[in-house]
C-alpha cells in the first residue's frame, strides 16, 4: 500500500546556516525555506595553517553577526563519514585525520550539524535545484 506524501508544515522549515570551507575562503550564511540566502554572506580568508582547532575557532567568530538559524550545513574539502574528517588534502590531513568536526562545531555553536564533502553538497544542490 503506498503512502500519501504528507507535506510538511512551513513552521516546520527552518533557517540554515550554510558554511563553505574553502582551501583560500570561509564563507557563511543564512539559508530561508525556499533555499535562498536571507542574510549577506560572510567570508574571511582560511588560515594557514588550519589545524583543526583553528579552524573551529575561525568558523565560530565567522558567523558571530549572522543570527537566527536552526542549525547548520558545513560543506568540507575533504573525506568525511559520520561526522568526522579522515582526509583533508588542503588542509592538512595528518592533523585533521579522525577528527570529529561536526561534534566540535556542534559544541561550539550549540546548534545541531551536519557535516559533508563539499563536493557531494554542490552535487546534491544540482539535483534540487
Amino acid at each position: 500500500m503506498a503512502r500519501k506524501s504528507a507535506k510538511r508544515p512551513s513552521s516546520a522549515i527552518k533557517r540554515i546556516l550554510a558554511i563553505d570551507i574553502g582551501a583560500t575562503g570561509l564563507k557563511a550564511a543564512i539559508i530561508g525555506p525556499t533555499g535562498k540566502f536571507i542574510s549577506d554572506r560572510v567570508r574571511v580568508k582560511t588560515p594557514d595553517p588550519c589545524p583543526p582547532e583553528k579552524m573551529v575557532a575561525a568558523l565560530t567568530e565567522l558567523v558571530k553577526p549572522l543570527k537566527d538559524y536552526d542549525r547548520v550545513s558545513i560543506g568540507f574539502p575533504g573525506y568525511v563519514r559520520s561526522g568526522k574528517v579522515f582526509s583533508a588534502p588542503n588542509l592538512g590531513t595528518k592533523e585533521w585525520a579522525g577528527f570529529h568536526f561536526e561534534a566540535a562545531m556542534r559544541k561550539a555553536l550549540k546548534k545541531p550539524v551536519k557535516l559533508l564533502n563539499d563536493a557531494d553538497v554542490q552535487g546534491l544542490a544540482a539535483i534540487k535545484g
